[in-house]
């Protein structure tokens, strides 16, 4: 229930939201979110499995910043059971949250800079898709 709240809070909050992060939502069902909203599952996740989340992840509006991360290898239960999956996760929360609510850029490498593509050419991804407003990125 977690990450689907996020993602149903973020949405009937608006413009109080400027930010959100939903962990291995198992629904996402909202269509209004103004939020910058990443949300992020596992790739062995059969839960929150991967292409449903994916597939709530992209009713998100494209007027919406918004990433879509799934963790190589990760089930839903490696949130609390994993430091490995956990200090990957929490690199791209702090990192979210250090550019979308601090303002602090320094912080974008990690979403779609050097130090991203370093982790993607590590394999910690199985897909890892960016769409920003800002700069108009995909990857």
């Amino acid at each position: 229930m977690g990450g689907s709240t996020t993602i149903d809070a973020a949405a009937v909050m608006g413009l109080e939201v400027k930010a959100a992060i939903a962990l291995a939502p198992k629904a996402v069902t909202q269509h209004n979110i103004t939020a910058a909203t990443m949300v992020i599952t596992g790739s062995a996740d059969t839960e929150a499995i991967p292409f449903n989340v994916k597939r709530g992840y992209n009713r998100i509006p494209s007027s919406t910043t918004k990433a879509f991360v799934t963790i190589k290898g990760m089930t839903h239960h490696d949130w609390v059971d994993s430091t490995n999956y956990q200090a990957i996760a929490r690199k791209l929360i702090t990192s979210w949250h250090k550019v979308h609510l601090a303002g602090d850029s320094s912080f974008q490498t990690h979403i779609s800079g050097t130090e991203h593509q370093k982790d993607v050419d590590a394999g910690l991804f199985t897909e890892f898709i960016y769409k920003s407003l800002k700069n108009k990125a995909n990857r």
